[in-house]
């Protein structure tokens, strides 16, 4: 595996395995992507770069086996408190897809923010991408789904957790010269 960093930023290329309808061109197709990890601003990101949606599972599974995010991980649950309080909302629609949201609270119970952290199709996948979050928000949505019962394995063996992920890191390519300048033929 080859990762880029510069700067406190890591990249790490993937690839994973997405099934589709048969009557899909994409039937059983791989689709290729990239973790991208802050490691300044504590923020976990995931770049679909080309291919079928993901599974929402898969894509969670596979953060939670990386080493740079589980050591992220570790240092918010010892040394991080939330500023604010905290209330997680879930809305559905009649498709079966699912949004799940983070609201943010002041201490007279009233919601002052909020964001969207996950949208997961009726098939379970992440058809709209993966949105950029802080790793506490992540720490917390990974309870959440816990709680019910999206994600019923041990998080502390990290073999079982990329054996259960459909992603598997690859060789990436990075480009050293890409440009935008403009070429003058005439």
């Amino acid at each position: 595996m080859k990762t880029y960093k510069e700067q406190g930023v890591i990249v790490k290329p993937f690839c994973y395995k997405s099934l589709t309808s048969p009557m899909s061109e994409h039937y059983n197709d791989k689709g290729h992507g990239a973790i991208v990890i802050d490691t300044r601003n504590n923020m976990v990101d995931v770049d679909i770069l080309s291919g079928p949606d993901p599974y929402a599972r898969d894509i969670i599974l596979f953060l939670l086996s990386d080493r740079h995010v589980r050591l992220m991980i570790r240092k918010y649950q010892q040394t991080y408190k939330r500023d604010r309080e905290y209330a997680f909302r879930t809305s559905t629609g009649n498709s079966g897809r699912q949004d799940i949201y983070i609201n943010y609270y002041n201490s007279l119970g009233l919601q002052t923010g909020g964001k969207k952290l996950l949208h997961e199709s009726s098939f379970g996948k992440l058809n709209e991408g993966w949105i950029k979050m802080w790793i506490g928000d992540f720490v917390e949505l990974v309870a959440l789904l816990m709680s019910q019962s999206v994600i019923n394995c041990g998080l502390k063996d990290v073999r079982r957790l990329r054996k259960s992920s459909e992603c598997r890191y690859v060789r990436g390519y990075f480009c050293e010269d890409a440009t935008k300048r403009v070429s003058k033929i005439i």
